[in-house]
């Protein structure tokens, strides 16, 4: 078909076969591959697929197009022209060719793809005589050419579609002004190498219109199988629809025939094993003869002659009649021996050893001697006899049952082996054939000569016919359907679902799994049992893929059975059913019901589909929401209710433990849903501790909704089980410590032996060795060695996780964990070892701890010593990070600047105040020889740190005003500080420390507008960093800051940041105030006051005031004095003596010392 010219030539059109056609899809075809939308180097642009990369019903149907024409009439009312569209199969997807990147005149190379669009070429004329010629749209031609004239630009657009191997190109050119002429084209398309006008042939599907399923594709429509659904199903009938009620599995082994057998071999071997009762009988004969000289003998050695003269003891026998009876038996038995078989040669042996018993003379009066040698020869013979009839049966058995076992593995059911196992030489065969030559006769019926004939029926030819591959067929399993333990098929019964109209139903049955050699290769294969026939179990789904009207409508394909000569379907002979007639299931309308049944009248087409509408039923897919956390138990039956958890064993591969041992606390034994996709119905259900999947990516199906029951593809069945109590923590299940607990808390570490409930804690014992006490006083404290803020991710990355390098100090020295041949120890070297605590239940305090990662976890052995163990080791003990008795802060609960003072527990009169630069404890009234009152001793608090999370130490600032009238919290003040960085600039003047202990004293600073306002500046005009403490970053602990950790009601400790020597508490030393350890901790009260502060920039020295002044220091009432003032690294600024009783001494803008004759050296601010 040339669109918008011309049709290829056909017979006169045919309105039925047309309307048929167009009722149907064809694929488009240019040089055997089939065009497509989607596939192409550019997005929803057309392509050619080869035919090896259609694998799939959907494949196919992406390479379906239907046409349709619309009749365009003229105002006349008559039919002028056709429009013709095309539509692909999926979606139904008009064909729109997007002319929005055209450009005219352009090479193949240039042009832009043929992409489909919501606007462009979307129909192509027809005129009404090449309709009107149009008999099939099969085997037409499709060119693709359109004209579109711009009346504004009176000129035409000529466009085509072109290909070039597999891409497909819109090309397009413009006439020349028209004129009201007809278009004239200057320039024709470019003329390139391997470019062709792109003209694909509509082409049939085949001849019948349907796509073939195999089993792996039809078990992928479902969860490993398929389900099917019928528009007009099963109703009001005693017989369910199988294909609609169960799941299918189709079997992708290939299903045989059984092997045909003429039943010979059996007979011989029946035959056989029947006359076995003649060696039973020899057996008899002999013992009985046997038996008779036995008890003749027994008469002569106990009785004897009894005679008056002597006497043969055979003539004193009292039974020979019954001895006579007996031989003669024996005789009658001994046919069915060869002459020269060996048993013949043992009874003439005994029978020559008889005759001389019977001709030993007894003398009167006398017994025949047991111990005679001629008897006990007679003896010796008659065991022989009698032990080789028994070897003689049993070699007979075995000789048969050696050709029998191999005769039974060849004659199976999958026979296609036309050799028996038999070797040619020293064969099992040859060997019965040669015994049975040796031991017996083969005069007719006996034994010997029945042996004969079992040996010429153990041949191949006792095979009529070999088994035989059934093509493009399978068989179709019933999910979770056995009989008698073996897996249930769906076949074709001989019975009637209604037997007036003989019209047949379905029944299950077993097949056989087999291994049969094809080639080289060994093939699992599935045969029908002996005297059945294989078609009866086969069935072949198909898809009418061409009609439209119908859609995808599935064909099921089988075999009928056949009525034989009889009139019945089995030969009454052998039981054996042919079905050789192809047939088709279909759903009959009967009555007030429908019945489902299969019909051989398969010539009329699609007789399936006119019935019902056959498709694959959706499968009940699960329904999850990502996040949703649960435990999971398996449901196989091997693992017996087990919950599926994450082993903490190394290797964290999914193990089984019992319900008791899963655990809200625990995420190793949690799984969660990772990814969810409603769309596509898949899931990632993973472990949320670690990387391990239940399912990837995969789709999960409802086996029971309400119980929660699931299964995947692959058959893995499990339920989902609620966790209750479960807690929305970002921690769960490991021991987390905050910023703040890192900084401020110090711990001890517990052990626990679940045999003995009773705590152990972790001390030092001999050698450093890590050791257990029960004594809590003797646990090691414990401190984070540097804080950490990295967080690890979980596989569920909502929680999140520490490891903390723990130490132990002691002064100055640091310890840190080691270990050395799984013992642990302390040591000052330093290392990086860091542990993790993870829960292990549902118990606050009960963790395994992980050393550097999984690397190996903590244990106890037997005599109390910290070992570190294989991750995979069993360990009675679990641990805890608990705290170390800590702290109790107060928070003073002020929002502003509080004035206080500051006094020693039990001394009101004792308090806290400034002479400056140091802080010291002076009694109201009597010891401040400068004009003091009350309010030098008050102090202001000021909030540092204490509205933050997770903080419960709450800092404070103290300070001490410059300037009375500027006492806000941005103001410059006084500050109460540690002396700590300071002590290397002491000098004689001045010195930082008393008897070795920091000295506490009070410096100029501001707080600045940074770090949340809770940075602090010294005082300089311009500080730099070193000067400006990060109040916030420190979590509070600081040299300027100062916690009240409680010791009773009304009654603290004082504390900043710790110094050098590791103490941080405020101790009293002769009115000092210094820091010392907990032990010199000096215990204070702080009272709540209405008197303001004096200004503390007067700064009283006994006598003597020094004040800071703008560009120098005034110093009052030091006349004739020696003064020195030096800077904060000791340089000298004056050294002079003093003389006047008011002189102001010029220093620069700086922190100042000044050391005044016979007084205590202050600092001072020089601004």
């Amino acid at each position: 078909m040339v669109v918008g010219s011309s049709f290829s030539a056909q017979a006169n059109g045919d309105e039925v076969t047309l309307k048929e056609s167009l009722g149907k899809y064809y694929q488009m075809k240019v040089d055997g591959n089939f065009v497509v939308i989607g596939h192409g180097e550019t997005r929803d642009s057309l392509a050619v697929w080869a035919a090896d990369e259609i694998k799939t019903l959907e494949d196919v149907n992406e390479t379906l197009w239907r046409v349709e024409f619309t009749p365009v009439k003229a105002a006349n009312g008559q039919i002028a022209e056709y429009e013709m569209r095309l539509f692909n199969k999926v979606g139904n997807r008009q064909l729109i060719l997007s002319t929005a990147l055209a450009q005219h005149g352009k090479t193949f190379y240039k042009s832009p793809a043929a992409v489909l669009g919501a606007e462009g070429l979307d129909k192509w004329t027809v005129t009404k005589e090449e309709y009107d010629e149009l008999s099939t749209v099969a085997d037409q031609d499709f060119r693709f050419i359109k004209y579109i004239y711009s009346k504004t630009a009176d000129k035409t657009t000529k466009y085509k579609l072109a290909i070039k191997g597999d891409v497909i190109k819109l090309q397009s050119i413009v006439s020349d002004e028209q004129k009201g002429s007809e278009p004239t084209f200057t320039h024709d398309f470019p003329v390139e190498s391997d470019v062709e006008t792109f003209a694909p042939t509509a082409t049939a599907v085949d001849e019948n219109g349907v796509y073939s399923f195999d089993a792996k594709e039809l078990n992928a429509k479902g969860n490993d199988g398929f389900t099917l659904s019928f528009s007009k199903d099963v109703v009001n009938n005693k017989y369910a629809n199988p294909f609609s009620a169960y799941t299918l599995h189709a079997t992708t082994k290939p299903i045989y025939s059984a092997a045909v057998y003429k039943g010979d071999y059996a007979k011989a071997l029946a035959d056989v094993k029947e006359a076995y009762e003649q060696l039973d009988d020899l057996k008899a004969a002999l013992k009985g003869y046997s038996d008779g000289v036995n008890e003749a003998i027994t008469y002569l050695t106990t009785t004897g002659n009894t005679g008056a003269a002597a006497a043969k003891a055979g003539s004193l026998i009292q039974n020979q009649s019954d001895l006579n009876l007996a031989g003669e038996e024996v005789d009658a038995c001994l046919v069915i021996l060869s002459t020269g078989s060996e048993i013949k040669t043992l009874i003439g042996t005994a029978k020559n050893a008889m005759n001389k018993v019977a001709a030993i003379e007894i003398a009167a009066g006398t017994k025949l001697a047991t111990t005679n040698a001629d008897l006990k020869a007679y003896q010796t013979a008659n065991k022989a006899v009698l032990d080789a009839i028994d070897d003689l049966i049993d070699d007979t058995k075995d000789a048969v049952d050696a050709v029998d076992e191999i005769m039974q593995a060849w004659m199976v059911p999958a026979n296609i082996d036309a050799t028996i196992g038999f070797d040619d030489t020293e064969s099992e065969l040859t060997a019965l054939t040669t015994f049975n030559t040796a031991n017996f006769a083969t005069s007719e019926n006996t034994i010997g000569a029945l042996i004969s004939t079992l040996a010429s029926k153990a041949v191949v030819g006792e095979r009529e016919a070999a088994a035989t591959l059934v093509e493009d067929y399978y068989a179709l399993a019933i999910a979770d359907s056995t009989i008698k333990e073996k897996q249930a098929y769906l076949a074709v019964d001989t019975n009637y679902v209604a037997n007036k109209e003989k019209y047949l139903t379905f029944t299950t049955d077993t097949l056989i799994p087999a291994t049969v050699k094809v080639g080289s290769e060994d093939v699992d294969v599935l045969v029908a049992p002996l005297n059945k026939n294989i078609n009866k179990y086969a069935f072949a789904l198909s898809a009418v893929i061409d009609n439209i009207a119908t859609g995808d409508s599935i064909l099921i394909d089988t075999y009928a059975p056949n009525v034989g000569d009889n009139g019945n379907f089995t030969d009454v002979k052998d039981g054996f059913v042919t079905y050789e007639d192809e047939a088709r299931v279909v759903i009959r309308t009967l009555g007030n019901g429908r019945e489902i049944s299969v019909t051989t009248d398969i010539t009329t087409p699609d007789e399936a589909v006119y019935n019902t509408n056959i498709a694959f039923a959706m499968p009940p897919y699960a329904d999850f929401e990502e996040g949703e956390v649960f435990f999971v138990k398996s449901m196989k039956d091997a693992d017996k209710g087990g919950f599926r958890v994450v082993a903490y064993d190394g290797t964290f591969n999914t193990t089984l433990v019992k319900e008791s041992k899963v655990s809200a606390s625990v995420p190793a034994t949690q799984w969660f849903v990772k990814k969810a996709n409603a769309a596509t119905h898949t899931y990632t259900i993973a472990n949320r501790d670690k990387d391990q999947k239940l399912v990837n990516a995969g789709s999960v199906y409802v086996v029971d909704a309400e119980k929660r029951i699931y299964t995947t593809a692959a058959k893995d069945t499990f339920q989902v089980v609620e966790i209750a109590d479960l807690k929305e923590d970002t921690h769960l299940g490991y021991k987390y410590l905050t910023n703040e607990e890192q900084v401020l808390k110090s711990f001890v570490l517990t052990a626990k032996n679940y045999a003995n409930p009773e705590a152990y804690y972790l001390t030092v014992g001999k050698d450093s060795a890590v050791v257990v006490t029960p004594n809590a006083d003797e646990a090691m404290s414990l401190v984070v060695a540097t804080p950490t803020t990295t967080d690890s991710k979980l596989n569920d990355e909502s929680i999140l996780t520490r490891a903390f390098q723990l130490v132990t100090k002691d002064k100055k020295e640091t310890y840190y964990l080691t270990s050395t041949d799984g013992m642990l120890y302390i040591t000052t070297k330093a290392n990086t070892n860091t542990l993790k605590f993870r829960r292990v239940n549902d118990n606050a305090d009960e963790y395994e701890v992980l050393v550097n990662a999984n690397e190996g976890k903590l244990s106890i052995n037997q005599d109390g010593e910290g070992v570190k163990v294989a991750m995979g080791e069993a360990t009675s003990y679990v641990f805890n990070l608990a705290e170390e008795v800590t702290e109790i802060y107060k928070n003073f609960e002020t929002e502003t600047i509080k004035n206080v003072t500051i006094s020693l527990d039990g001394d009101e009169a004792s308090k806290v105040t400034a002479v400056k630069p140091f802080a010291i404890i002076k009694r109201t009234g009597l010891e401040l020889k400068a004009a003091a009152t009350d309010n030098d001793f008050v102090l202001g608090l000021d909030t540092a740190y204490i509205n933050r999370a997770n903080n419960y130490r709450y800092a404070y600032y103290i300070t001490k005003p410059i300037d009375v009238e500027k006492v806000g919290s941005f103001d410059e003040k006084a500050y109460m500080v540690s002396y700590n960085d300071s002590i290397d600039y002491s000098s004689d003047t001045v010195k930082y420390t008393q008897d070795n202990l920091t000295r506490i004293g009070f410096v100029h600073a501001s707080r600045i507008e940074a770090f949340n306002n809770d940075s602090l500046a010294i005082s300089k005009v311009a500080p730099d960093e070193s000067d400006t403490i990060n109040v916030a970053s420190a979590q509070g602990i600081t040299p300027a800051t100062w916690a009240f950790a409680i010791e009773s009601d009304g009654v603290y400790r004082i504390e900043t940041k710790q110094d050098v020597n590791g103490c941080k508490y405020v101790s009293y030393l002769n009115g000092i105030l210094v820091l010392g350890n907990k032990e010199q901790a000096q215990l204070f009260n702080v009272n709540d006051t209405d008197l303001t502060p004096t200004d503390n920039e007067v700064i009283s020295t006994s006598e003597v005031k020094v004040i800071a002044a703008n560009g120098g220091v005034q110093i009052i009432g030091a006349q004739g004095k020696k003064v020195v003032i030096t800077n904060i690294l000791g340089q000298t600024i004056a050294n002079t003596v003093i003389s006047s009783d008011n002189a102001t001494i010029a220093a620069p803008a700086s922190v100042v010392v000044v050391a005044i004759e016979g007084e205590e050296a202050v600092k001072a601010i020089v601004k």
